[in-house]
């Protein structure tokens, strides 16, 4: 709904059209990063598991697709001219609050590739780096040590080290 609403028409909104775009944006973008920030903080908890790190990869899939379609608002967003942001934030007082924003999503465009680059590169987001983070991860988990007979992943083979025991420091330092 947000794409057919506001794609292609950033620049002809006018304030409270614009206020309403940026509030809707903004949800969109808390709600995605809180969905993200789960997913990975429960994958770097339980990175053995994997049917959490299946969710986060899934996760991070539909986050890069999702972002890959809202890239526009961002792309027309830095395109806005200085007279239209001082347009815009001048009269509505909803839109104040957002002018820092805007004045720095306009500073940025100099930095902007073109379109296509730009929500080809969002896109290709989880393969490329994060591919390399998500071998390691996948690596990382599968190690094992043998800490007092018993088998132990990495997080608590760390953790070992931090014993007042002596002997488990030891026992930890030779697995």
């Amino acid at each position: 709904i947000f794409v057919t609403k506001y794609k292609g028409k950033v620049a002809t909104l006018n304030s409270a059209q614009m206020l309403e775009a940026l509030n809707d944006f903004q949800n969109i973008a808390s709600r995605l990063s809180k969905l993200y920030a789960y997913a990975a903080l429960n994958k770097a908890t339980h990175a053995s598991d994997e049917s959490v790190v299946k969710f986060y990869s899934n996760i991070v899939q539909k986050y890069s697709i999702i972002m890959a379609k809202l890239t526009f608002f961002s792309l027309e967003l830095s395109k806005l001219s200085d007279a239209k942001i001082n347009e815009l934030t001048s009269t509505d007082k909803g839109m104040k609050e957002y002018k820092y924003f805007l004045d720095r999503s306009a500073a940025f465009k100099k930095h902007m590739l073109s379109d296509e680059t730009e929500m080809y590169a969002t896109r290709m987001m989880p393969s490329s780096s994060s591919a390399w983070q998500k071998l390691y991860d996948m690596m990382l988990s599968k190690l094992r040590f043998n800490i007092g007979g018993e088998e132990k992943i990495l997080p608590e083979l760390v953790k070992s080290f931090t014993s007042p025991k002596t002997e488990v420091r030891r026992e930890a330092a030779d697995a």
